[in-house]
């Protein structure tokens, strides 16, 4: 089943205008997972907040609070929303009680270390 929002409205329209559109669609995790695992691939299974950290996503959000210091500090009003917009967005994804909570999983090749797992 998919479904598809566009500008926070649910809509019949999936596959017009990609990239504007966003798609929601109820994956069994453990059945892809076990695939994937049994075809030599390497899953990860965590949350949206734990994924986005492991790839860096601290270091974006701490270069956002300096560009809306350093904004503020110099009296660039329109900069320094801009940085807090983003960063408050940025913000919202890692909320471990909400979209930071989400369920995600990677799939990728076995790395050295993971390969010499069951």
């Amino acid at each position: 089943f998919v479904r598809a929002f566009r500008r926070n409205q649910s809509t019949n329209v999936v596959i017009d205008d990609p990239g504007a559109t966003d798609l929601t669609v109820e994956v069994n995790i453990d059945a892809v997972a076990q695939a994937a695992s049994r075809l030599g691939y390497e899953v990860t299974v965590g949350t949206q907040r734990d994924l986005l950290l492991e790839l860096g996503v601290a270091d974006r959000r701490r270069g956002l609070v300096e560009a809306e210091h350093e904004a503020a500090r110099t009296g660039r009003t329109m900069d320094q929303l801009r940085a807090r917009s983003e960063r408050l967005d940025l913000e919202a994804l890692l909320d471990p009680s909400g979209l930071g909570g989400f369920t995600v999983f990677r799939i990728g090749p076995r790395t050295a270390s993971s390969a010499a797992l069951p």
